[in-house]
């Protein structure tokens, strides 16, 4: 961990706060806005039983997969934050699960709108879809499959 970073945006999302973060991969790619992972499993109502359960899956999933879970130090104290995609994957297990609504992915999108307006900044609205597909390219150029 490094210095405190501070989230570019915090919604409220299902009655909880759920904040965003830039991406801590560097690189000067584009890339979408990260979430605090705790915040999203307590804006889907995860009991702290479910949350200790969902993390160490989550983390199993970052070994397995070239894409990781990163912890950052906040001025709360540190917060394990996540990839975009993650965020999809988990809403979309607990919707498996019989817990979410099918409109709980788009919540989430709508939610972190504000936090990608932030990345993008005051580009033009071609220059802002070019840098989205950047984003979303980034990880399709990663290997879902997992490592041996």
């Amino acid at each position: 961990m490094t210095s405190a970073t501070k989230p570019i945006h915090e919604a409220t999302l299902w009655g909880e706060t759920l904040r965003f973060f830039r991406s801590p991969l560097g690189g000067g790619r584009p890339d979408f806005p990260w979430f605090a992972v705790d915040d999203l499993q307590r804006c889907l109502g995860m009991s702290r039983e479910e949350r200790e359960y969902f993390l160490p899956a989550m983390q199993k999933m970052n070994a397995d997969f070239s894409n990781p879970l990163q912890t950052v130090a906040t001025p709360d104290g540190p917060v394990v934050i996540a990839p975009h995609y993650v965020a999809q994957a988990l809403i979309e297990a607990w919707q498996e699960l019989g817990k979410e609504s099918a409109r709980a992915v788009m919540d989430y999108v709508r939610a972190g709108k504000p936090a990608l307006d932030q990345l993008t900044g005051d580009l033009p609205a071609a220059a802002a879809f070019d840098w989205v597909m950047a984003a979303a390219m980034r990880w399709r150029e990663l290997d879902a499959t997992p490592t041996d």
